[in-house]
């Protein structure tokens, strides 16, 4: 063997039994107070040097403040530090400069679960409550209104959303407006006939993008509600309905709004109706604005949708990259529960094509997790909660920092699995392929205890199509194909109880650039035909 095949061969002896972090991860941000019963992660936004998250369990939020590439607490808010009756705040939150708004849906104060959003200022490098606000038609609040579910702010326009504020009128979104340090109610809008209102807010300079629904054919239709501002009145701009129609795929449970361009998640979308809604991948969609219309960018799914995955469940929109939560992604324990470590894509637009540059992960493919519940932006970084996390056997929940580096895709999957006994098996590759970084390849969803076979090599086996203008890609093998040239065989490799297995290392330091490796698992599994499932090739490109 060459340089480079030895490197390889190396890497992938030296990996076995070994465990892999996350795929550039910088930091991992905790509660130095968690006591076993925390969701932190479950709601996060960050602006600056400052970033905020919600731990809804404990009526908290966490504020933590970054210097350089690290990040360290700076306060903790709650409720009942200041003799108040803790409820569910910091459920929702939103941050921008020196002003923060933390939603609290079940605020008893103003009458029973009728809802509050506290907002802080930053003094003297404190943060301080300067007001509650609350739901107020004809001077009184509404109980059961979930008054604060939803918060967002730019600037000196705070939206609150109040999904259940007189339901069968379809909710509200507040509007107030700060003039001289105070906060007042600009405006109550209102969904037209047949609509209705969700959480899921973002504003824009003089834009607000509302989740929600609107009538359709036999069903509702999801979609979101664009409003703006013309002459001191925010009144209806845009409907931008879920190209799927009246497919119930959490369309517009996740978006964002920056300027003219509007990016919303789908988690459960399916590219087959029938699917049902439990194991499908999800999408996010992008739309950009033209005049009065918003039409369809791009529909982006990962470059290896799995089943189940919630990509789309969360996302922030940075002008022109996204940063997309796949909430499940890599574990689905059963077809009826949603588990999963998770994962975050970072994709951008590339040649006027949004194109998966990163995927992001915590790097525990058996752990029960929900990475990339929320995202969040920071300059060069991507915040992702992590609302399910276990450290030293307590539920606290965390936020992942991930380094976020525009490059071209690594990784790519080239499909040809074939499906075994418990369905179809993945393989997916994680790291930069830089000298010295840590690199991973994890399996899923393969037969618990089988053994498994890696194969590995420098280039694609083709089939004997007489045309070299189309030769077909693998070759017949075991039942299935086989794509990579079998330079190097490993096994047998013991597939973990829940069907996974990490094999991981550092990338050798004699990899030029533009070389491409790639990896192909076979897994002894009597339930199939040949006696072998297999996993997706993937190939690995070094930059």
């Amino acid at each position: 063997m060459g340089t480079t095949r030895v490197a390889l061969y190396l890497l992938i002896v030296l990996a076995v039994g070994t465990t892999a972090h996350a795929q550039a991860e910088l930091d991992l941000l905790l509660d130095p107070e968690a006591n076993g019963q925390a969701d932190l992660g479950r709601s996060l936004d960050s602006d600056g040097e400052w970033a905020v998250t919600g731990t809804p369990i404990e009526a908290a939020v966490l504020l933590f403040r970054r210097d350089g590439d690290t990040w360290s607490v700076a306060q903790k808010l709650a409720p009942s530090e200041v003799g108040e009756p803790a409820f569910d705040f910091g459920g929702a939150v939103a941050i921008d400069g020196t002003t923060l708004v933390v939603g609290d849906e079940s605020d008893s104060t103003f009458g029973v679960l009728a809802g509050s959003a506290s907002v802080y200022e930053l003094v003297n490098d404190t943060w301080v409550r300067s007001t509650k606000l609350r739901a107020l038609p004809d001077g009184f609040a509404q109980t059961s209104a979930a008054f604060g579910r939803g918060v967002d702010i730019e600037g000196d326009v705070i939206v609150v959303m109040a999904e259940l504020f007189d339901f069968t009128a379809g909710g509200s979104a507040y509007v107030y407006r700060r003039s001289g340090g105070t906060w007042m109610l600009e405006q109550r809008i209102r969904p037209d006939a047949g609509e209705f209102f969700k959480q899921y807010v973002s504003l824009s300079g003089n834009r607000i993008a509302i989740g929600g629904s609107i009538p359709g054919k036999g069903s509702s239709i999801p979609a979101v509600l664009i409003y703006e501002l013309r002459n001191d009145l925010w009144s209806r701009a845009a409907t931008v309905p879920s190209p799927e129609g009246t497919q119930q795929n959490r369309f517009a449970e996740s978006l964002d709004l920056d300027g003219d361009r509007l990016a919303v998640g789908a988690w459960t979308f399916k590219l087959d109706p029938a699917t049902p809604n439990n194991v499908a991948p999800g999408a996010a969609y992008v739309f950009d604005r033209d005049g009065a219309d918003w039409p369809l960018t791009q529909r982006i799914m990962s470059d290896a949708p799995v089943a189940g995955a919630g990509f789309g469940f969360s996302l922030d929109l940075h002008g022109d990259e996204l940063a997309i939560g796949a909430v499940a992604e890599d574990t689905l324990l059963s077809p009826t529960e949603f588990a999963g470590p998770g994962a975050v894509y970072h994709v951008t637009l590339q040649g006027g094509t949004w194109t998966q540059s990163n995927r992001l992960t915590y790097g525990r493919p058996a752990a029960v997790e929900l990475t990339g519940w929320s995202v969040s932006w920071n300059d060069d970084q991507i915040l992702a909660g992590n609302v399910s996390l276990i450290s030293e056997q307590m539920l606290v929940g965390a936020v992942h920092v991930f380094e976020a580096v525009d490059r071209l895709p690594t990784w790519t999957s080239l499909g040809s699995a074939r499906s075994g006994s418990p369905g179809v098996a993945r393989l997916i590759g994680s790291g930069d392929l830089q000298p010295g970084s840590p690199v991973s390849l994890a399996l899923s969803n393969a037969l618990p205890g089988a053994p498994a076979f890696l194969i590995a090599g420098f280039s694609l086996l083709t089939g004997s199509d007489p045309s070299p203008m189309d030769p077909p890609l693998g070759v017949a093998f075991r039942g299935g194909v086989l794509l990579p040239a079998p330079d190097v065989v490993l096994g047998p490799l013991p597939v973990g109880p829940a069907g996974e297995l990490l094999l991981a290392g550092t990338w050798p330091a004699d990899v030029g650039p533009g070389v491409e490796t790639l990896y192909q698992l076979w897994i002894a599994d009597g339930g199939t035909p040949g006696g072998f499932a297999s996993t997706n090739t993937i190939v690995g490109i070094t930059p």
